[in-house]
Formats: C-alpha cells, structure tokens, sequence
C-alpha cells in the first residue's frame, strides 16, 4: 500500500481532499478554541461548548478519514486492497 502523490490524482479528486483539508482546519481550529478556554455560545440555545466539542472531534475525525482514503485510493469501495488470498475467497476463484 502506498500512499498517491498529488500527481497521481484526478481533478475531482484533488478538489475532495482541497475540502478534506480546508473542512480538517475549521474544526481543529474550533478545537484549539475550546481548548484554550473559549466558549461556543448560541443565542437561543445557551453555552453549547460541549456539544460542539464532540462534534468537531467526529469531524476532524470524519475528514481525515476520508482524506486518508483519497491518498491511499480507497475511495472506491471495490477496489480497497487485498491479497492474494484474500481476493481469490471473495471473487470465488477456490
């Protein structure tokens, strides 16, 4: 397995993980606001930190999940990577 350079990308590609990355910095920023003691606070719900929180964290997570499967080609579900082995029990060729 090895990880695509950005020339090995299809334009949709690139532009997905430009999204990936730009969507990674909005939440980690969100994050290292919290962190450094700020407050996310709604005018109609209240202080909602918390909950913001946990949302961030799901999305930075989320994003660089799919960023990862952008460099790594695992975009397309059918064509994640296996052996040899592996591939002759699922395509029934044993």
């Amino acid at each position: 397995m090895r990880k695509r350079l950005r020339t090995d990308l299809e334009d949709w590609e690139i532009e997905l993980l430009k999204a990936a990355q730009t969507n990674i910095q909005h939440w980690q920023d969100l994050i290292d606001h919290i962190c450094a003691g700020g407050r996310v606070v709604d005018d109609d719900l209240g202080d909602i930190t918390e909950d913001e929180n946990r949302k961030a964290v799901w999305y930075v997570a989320t994003y660089r999940s799919r960023f990862a499967k952008l460099e790594l080609d695992y975009t397309n579900d059918n064509n994640v990577y296996a052996d040899e082995e592996l591939t002759d029990l699922i395509m029934g060729d044993w």
